[in-house]
């Protein structure tokens, strides 16, 4: 009876053992959660050591404001999965742990095939902060039907992109929806030259940002655009899908949830337009700062186990996220959305490393809803964002 005892009392001790680790991120829409929870049980199933435990802690910003919350009332999880914008300003107010000597543990095979503009963005003159692993790129989504019909080529540049739209456009219909997000528009202001930041100051009123936002003004004062605000994104989606527009700028991990219906046969992709590269969008890994020793460890050892390139290649296939690995990149591109997404993340680069870019993105989108939906003047709008992005 006394052995029986002590056995049990071990096999307690063990599994008390564990190291949990509470794993908050930002994706909504299945299969992406669905995924996460997934590879996290076969994780957790793997190994001994560690229990990961999503959680979805909101969008982008709602989860932003409760890291904020947290961090006040030093009551933060010990892992964070986060939008690069946010990520950026937590490693550069010291936030977040520093994974630099359980990233040197890193065989080269893996650190090597990495792309650089995803494992770049995770580190700073003082360590490594972050892990990448969702990325996606931006993409335009066609209704080929609709291009065949009216003899309209697939526009490879923005100017052609805007002759498009208004080629398209009739009556009843709009050549394109266009949404009012920060992360779209820049990418489109970085594919032309242009740059929100500049001397570590706003860059508002770019003559390349106010000529952007000119053009898409000018698509909508022909009817050739229909503007949609980021709480309308559905509502984009369903102006492509009833024909009521034919063009949609989205990232590609947006295809599962909004275009992958098997009786809409006519789509068709291309990366985004030419001469520049595209913003591109990630999600790091991150561990706060609170966060134990072992938890850090347990937080690499998980990543390790989502880089397997059979895990990866499984979560872009099914979420349309670009694996940040290129030999798994080379083996999705049969796929034609993944072939584009992976193309445009390919020429993609990352926004400065200035955490300020986080609150100025709201300041832009303000400036792009009152241009496109306010008929505020684009000189005007843009000028008041970079009024109040300097305050």
């Amino acid at each position: 009876m006394k052995r029986l005892s002590v056995l049990m009392l071990l096999l307690l001790g063990g599994a008390q053992a564990k190291t949990e680790i509470k794993l908050w991120h930002y994706l909504l829409a299945d299969p992406s959660p669905a995924m996460l929870n997934k590879f996290a049980t076969e994780f957790n199933k793997s190994q001994d050591e560690y229990v990961i435990k999503p959680e979805y802690a909101g969008g982008y910003k709602e989860m932003g404001q409760k890291i904020i919350a947290g961090v006040r009332a030093n009551n933060t999880p010990p892992a964070i999965l986060i939008d690069n914008a946010f990520f950026v300003r937590l490693m550069q107010s010291g936030q977040l742990k520093d994974l630099d000597k359980l990233a040197q543990g890193l065989p080269d095979a893996l650190v090597s095939d990495i792309y650089p503009v995803a494992w770049n963005v995770g580190k700073n003159k003082d360590g490594r902060f972050g892990l990448p692993w969702a990325a996606s790129s931006m993409l335009i989504f066609f209704n080929g039907a609709a291009f065949k019909a009216k003899n309209v080529a697939l526009p490879d540049t923005w100017p052609e992109f805007y002759a498009a739209a208004q080629k398209l456009t009739s009556r009843g219909t709009s050549g394109v929806s266009f949404i009012t997000e920060s992360w779209i528009f820049a990418s489109m202001v970085y594919s032309q030259g242009g740059d929100l930041v500049k001397d570590n100051k706003p860059n508002l009123t770019d003559p390349v940002v106010q000529e952007s936002l000119q053009q898409l003004v000018n698509l909508k004062n022909k009817k050739a655009l229909i503007p949609r605000s980021t709480s309308e994104i559905q509502n984009a989606v369903i102006d492509f899908l009833r024909t009521k527009t034919f063009m949609v700028v989205a990232p590609s991990s947006a295809f599962p949830l909004a275009f992958k219906n098997p009786n809409y046969l006519n789509l068709q992709v291309s990366a985004y337009p030419l001469p520049g590269s595209t913003i591109a969008g990630e999600g790091q890994f991150a561990v706060m700062k609170s966060a134990s020793d072992a938890q850090a460890k347990g937080v690499m050892e998980f990543w390790k186990f989502l880089m397997k390139p059979d895990n990866l290649k499984e979560w872009a296939t099914e979420s349309y996220y670009v694996p940040v690995r290129k030999s798994v990149a080379k083996q999705v591109t049969s796929d034609p959305i993944l072939a584009a997404a992976v193309k445009s993340f390919e020429r993609s680069q990352n926004l400065p490393a200035f955490p300020q870019l986080d609150d100025w993105r709201l300041d832009l989108e303000i400036a792009i809803e009152k241009a496109l939906k306010g008929n505020v003047p684009v000189e005007q709008a843009l000028k008041e964002a970079q009024q109040n992005a300097l305050k």
